[in-house]
Order: C-alpha cells, then structure tokens, then sequence
C-alpha cells in the first residue's frame, strides 16, 4: 500500500485483530491478521496477516521501524547519534517512548 492508497478498504468476515503501533512523525501504521475469509487485491480463506506503513518522503526522511525487542535496542542507539533530529518511528513492541 502506498500514500495514494491512503483511503483504500478491507473487508474481512471472521477473528479479525487489528494492531495500531506506538509511532513518532507523520505516518500512519497498522498490523493486521484475519482468520476466515476476505478480499485484500482479490479474495482469500484462511489466514492473512500484512504491516502497513505510509509515510510521505517529505515528512519522513529517515523512518525507523521496530519489530523485536533486540531492534529496539539498537534504535535506542540509533536514535541517541541522531541529537535532536525527529525520525519517524514505528514500534510494534511498544519498548521505546517516541
């Protein structure tokens, strides 16, 4: 999905849990997994699981996405060379307070 895919729909019938990560910046992120059936570019039956991250290059020129807790920690390093530059950051572990 891509910035001008922004406004774009999924249909989902089932257990379906939706993930909204802790973000810094102008972005928007979403975690997705579904059991049952659905149409995401066509229709599936089963299990579907997909990270959305959209993020405009003019917003967003470094974007620092966290998935582990070990990513986490090399972040934290990361995000300390920066000194007082603002990235964008997606954290799905929820470990780092943007």
């Amino acid at each position: 999905m891509n910035a001008s895919e922004s406004g774009r729909s999924l249909w989902f019938v089932g257990v379906v849990r939706v993930v909204l990560p802790d973000k810094a910046g102008k972005l928007a992120a979403v975690d997705v997994k579904s059991l049952g059936m659905g149409w995401d570019s066509g229709p599936f039956l089963g299990w579907k699981a997909g990270n959305w991250i959209i993020a405009d290059p003019g917003d967003c020129q470094l974007l620092i996405v966290i998935r582990s807790p070990a990513q986490a920690e090399n972040a934290a390093k990361v995000l300390q060379s920066l000194g007082g530059q603002q990235p964008c950051i997606v954290d799905y572990t929820r470990s780092l307070h943007p």
